[in-house]
């Protein structure tokens, strides 16, 4: 599979350390605690997926999505939305905003995460 460049962009500083301890050291993660985070570290790099919270303070997963793929330099990233909601129009919502996926919270990092980089970073 190779390894891998993942935004983690949670609030919550324990799923962030799920995911890190899920993915490291197969992949490289980048933590951040806000969705704002995302766009300088996009100046230096360029992540194969970005995991992000649906509920985050300050710029919303919504705006996030929408500066992601309103930019060409961006918009092929994928982007799997996390969230412990279960609203039922979450998902149709999050296949709107240009998701690749959606993980309901909590998860076994582990086991979903290993199984899932591979098909999210190689769909077209």
């Amino acid at each position: 599979m190779g390894r891998k460049i993942i935004f983690a962009v949670d609030d919550t500083a324990t799923m962030l350390s799920i995911i890190e301890n899920a993915l490291n050291p197969e992949h490289t993660v980048i933590s951040l605690d806000a969705a704002e985070k995302i766009f300088p570290h996009l100046k230096k790099i360029k992540p194969d997926l970005i995991l992000l919270d649906y509920y985050m303070p300050g710029m919303t997963c919504h705006e996030a999505m929408h500066k992601l793929k309103s930019d060409e330099n961006h918009a092929d990233i994928p982007v799997v939305i996390m969230s412990a909601s279960n609203y039922p129009d979450l998902i149709d919502e999050i296949q709107a905003m240009g998701a690749r996926d959606f993980m309901r919270k909590p998860f076994e990092a582990t086991a979903v995460l290993l199984d899932k980089i591979s098909e999210w970073t190689t769909q077209e």
